[in-house]
Order: structure tokens, then C-alpha cells, then sequence
């Protein structure tokens, strides 16, 4: 199955911000504020009941990136790789990793070129 590369935020989320300003409006939700009280957190999971393929997932977590940045966890990526520490380990023992391989076959070629 061919999936699609999804576009880039750029392209998307003026389209994002746009629908956010139609449905909330300078009121803003005003069933929300009615019924809600503003100290109270929710939490939500997509399940699906069986295979399938969704779309627009990317723009889904958008909406909720820009209402609020900090309370974004898609899950369509793990957990552990949101971690910025991680992302620094991870790109730090992998630009190791190329510069020990550049200094190994550095080493190989002069010690070939001098044993001829």
C-alpha cells in the first residue's frame, strides 16, 4: 500500500488557524465556557475497531498544537522520542558513530596506501 507523504505544517496550518477563528470567534466557545470549568482537563484516545487507515492526523494534532503546545501527545510517534534529551542522545551517539567510521576507514586507506 502507497501512503502518501503528509504536507508540511506550512502549508496547513494558515487553513488551521482560520478554522479555529470561524468556529471560536472573538466570543469564543461559548457553550464550552457555559458548561465547563476552565480548571478542568480532559484526556482522549482514537480507537479504531479494526485495520483500517485514517486520515488526517496530522492536521488533527495541529488543531490541538495550537490550542495548546504543551498538551499535545499524538501518539504517532512513541513517547520516549518526544523527549528532547533523548533526540540529543540519540543524534549525538549516531554523529559519533559517523565520526569514528570516517576515522576508521581514514586509517585503513593510509595504512593500504603506505603497505603497497
Amino acid at each position: 500500500m502507497i501512503r502518501p507523504t503528509p504536507p508540511y505544517p506550512l502549508v496547513y496550518e494558515p487553513l488551521l488557524r482560520l478554522a479555529l477563528a470561524e468556529d471560536l470567534g472573538r466570543a469564543g466557545d461559548l457553550t464550552t465556557e457555559a458548561t465547563v470549568a476552565p480548571e478542568t482537563q480532559a484526556s482522549a484516545k482514537v480507537v479504531a475497531r479494526r485495520g483500517g487507515s485514517i486520515s488526517g492526523l496530522p492536521m488533527a494534532a495541529g488543531v490541538f498544537a495550537l490550542l495548546d503546545p504543551a498538551a499535545i501527545a499524538t501518539g504517532l510517534v512513541p513517547q520516549w522520542w518526544t523527549d528532547r534529551l533523548t533526540v540529543y542522545a540519540i543524534g549525538f551517539f549516531f554523529f559519533l558513530l559517523v565520526g569514528v567510521s570516517a576515522a576508521a576507514i581514514a586509517v585503513y586507506l593510509v595504512r593500504t596506501e603506505h603497505g603497497k
